[in-house]
Protein backbone atom coordinates (compact mmCIF):
# COMPACT_ATOMS: atom_id res chain seq x y z
CA UNK A 1 0.00 0.00 0.00
CA UNK A 2 2.97 2.38 0.71
CA UNK A 3 4.53 1.62 -2.50
CA UNK A 4 1.53 2.36 -4.26
CA UNK A 5 0.94 5.55 -1.71
CA UNK A 6 4.63 6.90 -2.74
CA UNK A 7 4.21 6.23 -6.61
CA UNK A 8 0.99 7.40 -6.97
CA UNK A 9 2.45 10.89 -5.40
CA UNK A 10 6.05 10.48 -7.56
CA UNK A 11 3.60 10.81 -11.08
CA UNK A 12 1.57 13.76 -9.21
CA UNK A 13 4.35 15.74 -8.28
CA UNK A 14 5.79 14.99 -11.84
CA UNK A 15 2.82 16.17 -13.63
CA UNK A 16 2.36 19.15 -11.28
CA UNK A 17 6.27 20.57 -10.83
CA UNK A 18 6.03 19.82 -15.11
CA UNK A 19 3.17 22.53 -15.16
CA UNK A 20 4.81 24.73 -12.06
CA UNK A 21 8.12 24.90 -14.44
CA UNK A 22 6.53 25.57 -17.45
CA UNK A 23 4.61 28.26 -15.67
CA UNK A 24 8.01 29.56 -14.69
CA UNK A 25 10.13 29.12 -18.12
CA UNK A 26 7.42 30.96 -20.03
CA UNK A 27 7.29 34.03 -17.29
CA UNK A 28 9.55 37.25 -19.37
CA UNK A 29 10.57 38.17 -16.33
CA UNK A 30 13.24 34.88 -15.79
CA UNK A 31 14.51 35.51 -19.31
CA UNK A 32 17.42 37.88 -20.06
CA UNK A 33 15.27 40.82 -21.63
CA UNK A 34 18.84 42.74 -22.81
CA UNK A 35 20.23 39.57 -23.99
CA UNK A 36 17.58 37.44 -26.01
CA UNK A 37 15.01 39.95 -26.32
CA UNK A 38 14.81 38.65 -29.83
CA UNK A 39 14.47 34.94 -29.19
CA UNK A 40 11.73 35.75 -26.87
CA UNK A 41 9.95 37.66 -29.30
CA UNK A 42 10.15 34.96 -31.63
CA UNK A 43 9.69 32.57 -28.96
CA UNK A 44 6.42 33.70 -28.19
CA UNK A 45 4.25 32.81 -30.89
CA UNK A 46 4.88 28.91 -29.84
CA UNK A 47 5.18 27.41 -26.55
CA UNK A 48 8.32 28.37 -24.50
CA UNK A 49 8.76 24.68 -22.75
CA UNK A 50 9.53 23.36 -25.93
CA UNK A 51 11.96 25.64 -26.68
CA UNK A 52 15.37 23.95 -26.31
CA UNK A 53 17.56 26.71 -24.81
CA UNK A 54 14.82 26.62 -22.30
CA UNK A 55 15.50 22.55 -21.01
CA UNK A 56 18.25 23.62 -18.42
CA UNK A 57 15.78 26.01 -16.99
CA UNK A 58 13.08 23.48 -16.60
CA UNK A 59 15.02 20.71 -15.61
CA UNK A 60 16.46 22.53 -12.87
CA UNK A 61 12.99 23.92 -11.92
CA UNK A 62 11.26 20.58 -11.78
CA UNK A 63 14.00 18.85 -9.83
CA UNK A 64 13.30 21.49 -7.50
CA UNK A 65 10.09 21.80 -7.41
CA UNK A 66 10.00 17.67 -7.23
CA UNK A 67 12.00 17.69 -4.27
CA UNK A 68 10.25 20.44 -2.10
CA UNK A 69 6.85 18.94 -3.00
CA UNK A 70 8.13 15.17 -2.08
CA UNK A 71 9.55 16.61 1.06
CA UNK A 72 6.25 17.95 1.82
CA UNK A 73 4.23 15.32 0.95
CA UNK A 74 6.48 12.72 2.88
CA UNK A 75 6.58 15.12 6.25
CA UNK A 76 3.03 15.68 6.28
CA UNK A 77 0.28 14.13 3.91
CA UNK A 78 1.88 10.51 3.19
CA UNK A 79 2.28 9.95 7.14
CA UNK A 80 -1.31 11.63 7.52
CA UNK A 81 -2.83 9.41 5.04
CA UNK A 82 -0.67 6.32 6.27
CA UNK A 83 -1.79 6.64 9.53
CA UNK A 84 -5.51 7.31 8.82
CA UNK A 85 -5.11 3.44 6.60
CA UNK A 86 -3.13 2.09 9.86
CA UNK A 87 -6.19 3.13 12.01
CA UNK A 88 -8.91 1.53 9.65
CA UNK A 89 -6.64 -1.84 9.79
CA UNK A 90 -6.57 -1.81 13.29
CA UNK A 91 -10.08 -1.19 13.61
CA UNK A 92 -10.49 -3.87 11.34
CA UNK A 93 -8.49 -5.97 13.05
CA UNK A 94 -10.13 -5.36 16.21
CA UNK A 95 -13.98 -5.92 14.81
CA UNK A 96 -12.13 -9.41 13.45
CA UNK A 97 -11.26 -10.36 16.68
CA UNK A 98 -14.20 -9.38 18.62
CA UNK A 99 -16.54 -11.17 16.26
CA UNK A 100 -14.27 -14.30 16.48
CA UNK A 101 -14.47 -14.08 19.94
CA UNK A 102 -18.46 -13.58 20.01
CA UNK A 103 -18.41 -16.52 17.72
CA UNK A 104 -16.32 -19.00 20.32
CA UNK A 105 -18.48 -17.42 23.06
CA UNK A 106 -21.44 -18.18 21.21
CA UNK A 107 -20.06 -21.67 20.34
CA UNK A 108 -19.14 -22.37 23.92
CA UNK A 109 -22.62 -21.35 25.31
CA UNK A 110 -24.01 -23.23 22.53
CA UNK A 111 -21.98 -26.57 23.91
CA UNK A 112 -22.92 -25.75 27.72
CA UNK A 113 -26.72 -25.83 26.65
CA UNK A 114 -26.60 -29.22 24.79
CA UNK A 115 -24.75 -30.56 27.68
CA UNK A 116 -27.18 -29.27 30.25
CA UNK A 117 -29.94 -30.64 27.93
CA UNK A 118 -28.21 -33.76 27.70
CA UNK A 119 -27.92 -34.34 31.49
CA UNK A 120 -30.96 -32.74 32.34
CA UNK A 121 -32.72 -35.22 29.87
CA UNK A 122 -30.50 -38.41 31.60
CA UNK A 123 -31.76 -37.15 34.73
CA UNK A 124 -35.09 -36.80 33.82
CA UNK A 125 -35.21 -40.72 32.39
CA UNK A 126 -33.32 -41.64 35.19
CA UNK A 127 -36.51 -40.52 37.88
CA UNK A 128 -39.29 -41.67 35.40
CA UNK A 129 -36.99 -45.03 35.63
CA UNK A 130 -36.72 -44.40 39.61
CA UNK A 131 -40.26 -43.87 39.89
CA UNK A 132 -41.37 -47.09 37.67
CA UNK A 133 -39.43 -49.12 39.57
CA UNK A 134 -40.28 -47.59 43.16
CA UNK A 135 -44.07 -48.07 42.11
CA UNK A 136 -43.98 -51.27 41.01
CA UNK A 137 -42.10 -52.31 44.49
CA UNK A 138 -44.41 -50.77 46.37
CA UNK A 139 -47.46 -52.10 44.17
CA UNK A 140 -45.82 -55.61 44.45
CA UNK A 141 -45.51 -55.08 48.29
CA UNK A 142 -49.32 -53.54 48.64
CA UNK A 143 -50.43 -56.91 46.78
CA UNK A 144 -48.31 -58.72 48.62
CA UNK A 145 -49.84 -57.53 51.83
CA UNK A 146 -53.52 -58.08 50.31
CA UNK A 147 -52.45 -61.37 49.92
CA UNK A 148 -51.17 -62.05 53.44
CA UNK A 149 -54.16 -60.20 55.01
CA UNK A 150 -56.36 -62.73 52.63
CA UNK A 151 -54.97 -65.88 53.62
CA UNK A 152 -55.38 -65.04 57.47
CA UNK A 153 -58.43 -63.91 56.69
CA UNK A 154 -59.24 -67.22 55.51
CA UNK A 155 -57.46 -69.37 57.91
CA UNK A 156 -59.35 -67.13 61.08
CA UNK A 157 -62.41 -67.83 59.20
CA UNK A 158 -61.87 -71.36 58.63
CA UNK A 159 -60.67 -71.71 62.71
CA UNK A 160 -64.55 -69.91 63.63
CA UNK A 161 -66.28 -72.29 61.10
CA UNK A 162 -64.80 -75.15 62.54
CA UNK A 163 -65.33 -73.61 66.03
CA UNK A 164 -68.75 -73.18 65.29
CA UNK A 165 -69.24 -76.61 63.33
CA UNK A 166 -67.90 -78.40 66.94
CA UNK A 167 -69.80 -76.42 69.39
CA UNK A 168 -72.98 -76.64 66.89
CA UNK A 169 -72.31 -80.60 67.08
CA UNK A 170 -71.13 -80.32 70.67
CA UNK A 171 -74.95 -78.93 71.09
CA UNK A 172 -76.65 -80.92 69.17
CA UNK A 173 -74.74 -84.03 70.77
CA UNK A 174 -76.41 -82.76 74.48
CA UNK A 175 -79.93 -82.27 72.07
CA UNK A 176 -79.38 -85.50 70.92
CA UNK A 177 -78.04 -87.07 74.36
CA UNK A 178 -81.56 -85.59 76.15
CA UNK A 179 -83.68 -86.49 73.48
CA UNK A 180 -82.41 -90.21 74.16
CA UNK A 181 -82.80 -89.95 77.54
CA UNK A 182 -86.07 -88.65 78.05
CA UNK A 183 -86.55 -91.32 75.31
CA UNK A 184 -84.96 -93.97 77.43
CA UNK A 185 -86.94 -92.90 80.43
CA UNK A 186 -90.17 -93.04 79.22
CA UNK A 187 -89.45 -97.00 78.01
CA UNK A 188 -88.38 -98.43 80.97
CA UNK A 189 -90.08 -95.99 83.51
CA UNK A 190 -87.12 -95.17 85.17
CA UNK A 191 -84.85 -91.75 84.58
CA UNK A 192 -81.76 -92.36 82.71
CA UNK A 193 -78.10 -91.17 83.43
CA UNK A 194 -77.33 -88.14 80.99
CA UNK A 195 -73.69 -88.37 81.14
CA UNK A 196 -73.75 -91.50 79.93
CA UNK A 197 -76.36 -91.16 76.93
CA UNK A 198 -73.51 -87.95 75.72
CA UNK A 199 -70.89 -90.30 75.44
CA UNK A 200 -72.66 -92.95 73.96
CA UNK A 201 -73.77 -90.03 71.30
CA UNK A 202 -70.65 -88.88 70.90
CA UNK A 203 -69.46 -92.33 70.42
CA UNK A 204 -72.14 -92.76 67.33
CA UNK A 205 -70.77 -89.09 65.65
CA UNK A 206 -67.24 -90.59 66.10
CA UNK A 207 -67.87 -93.44 64.04
CA UNK A 208 -70.05 -91.31 61.47
CA UNK A 209 -67.11 -89.08 60.96
CA UNK A 210 -64.71 -91.86 60.58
Amino acid sequence: MMDRLNKLAAYTFCAFAFGVQAAFAGDPHHADTATHGAEHAEGSAGLPQFNPEHFPTQIFWLAVTFLVMYAIFSSRILPDISGILENRRMHIDNDLETADRLRKEADDVQATYEAQLGNARSEAKKMVNDIHSSTKAKAEAHLQSLREKAEKDMHTLEIRLQSAKDEAMEQMGTIAAEVASEAAAKIMGAPADLAQAKNVVQLISKREAA
